[in-house]
């Protein structure tokens, strides 16, 4: 281009701004390949916008995920029906105080290059409980010694259920988890043996009542019915010279002393014999 008469040359540069990924500038979906990519990463945010109630989040950020590792660029405009879905559902997000979903949620928005200050700020609030939740599980894990075992159980109970509050989730919960589930079938073990115990206990003593009342009114020594043998001489009761008299004879005549000082080996012969 010339003027004043001198020759100026004017050079006009067109650059074509970063798409969100931040990868920087990446050609246009040219070959076939590369076109029907496109058309299936479509077809998949198409479908993710029409069940927008039912998709799981973590789907929707690999989706994002794929289209953010495209070798072509990808046209932003037709994200815009996937965006408005992660702003609505992260604004359900914040109002249940779910910090899981809020995460996964404000990383689809990064991978859009896009910001929701709000879920940021809700996030930043719960990451100071989350971190209080995670303090109070690794002491309860490290056995603090200076908590008692009762107050190990209240802090495990109470950090855990300001971790289902907030919807936390990761490694150290699910250890959490795991401990209490322990806790709770030793004690339920512990209590059901104690049940057990309690019942085996008045069986037994309903048996030995019953034995006793049985006792007391068939075998009494002094019931007229077996008056009879106290008196009878060991021969006549049909004792052999083998069997200690003392074993044998009514029990108002038993030398109980003798019966002491056997030894368990004469028992079991006098026992065979009998």
């Amino acid at each position: 281009m010339g003027g004043g008469g001198t020759n100026e040359k004017f050079e006009l540069v067109i650059t074509r701004r970063p798409n969100y990924s931040g990868l920087g500038l990446r050609g246009l979906p040219i070959n076939r390949p590369e076109r029907e990519k496109l058309s299936s990463m479509l077809v998949k945010i198409e479908s993710a916008v029409h069940n927008r109630h039912t998709m799981p989040i973590e789907d929707m950020r690999d989706i994002l995920t794929e289209v953010s590792q495209l070798q072509f660029e990808f046209p932003r405009h037709k994200l815009e029906g996937l965006f408005d879905v992660v702003n609505e559902k992260l604004h359900a997000s914040i109002e249940c105080e779910n910090i899981y979903c809020i995460e996964v949620l404000l990383e689809c928005l990064r991978l859009m290059s896009a910001r929701n200050v709000k879920a940021e700020q809700k996030y930043s609030e719960l990451s100071l409980v989350a971190q209080g939740v995670a303090r109070d599980v690794m002491r309860v894990l490290n056995m603090d010694p200076r908590l008692d075992d009762n107050e190990l159980n209240q802090l495990l109970d109470g950090a855990l259920g300001e971790a289902k509050r907030i919807g936390m989730r990761g490694e150290v919960i699910d250890v959490a988890i795991t401990l209490k589930m322990m806790r709770n079938n030793l004690l339920q073990e512990m209590q059901s043996r104690a049940a057990q115990s309690e019942e085996e206990d008045g069986d037994a003593l309903a048996i030995g009542a019953a034995f006793e009342e049985d006792n007391t009114k068939s075998t009494n020594v002094y019931d007229d019915k077996f008056d009879q043998y106290v008196d009878m001489p060991v021969e006549e009761l049909g004792l052999t010279s083998e069997v200690e008299a003392n074993l044998g004879v009514h029990p108002y005549n038993t030398n109980y002393i003798v019966v002491a000082n056997l030894t368990v080996n004469y028992l079991r012969k006098n026992l065979k014999e009998a």
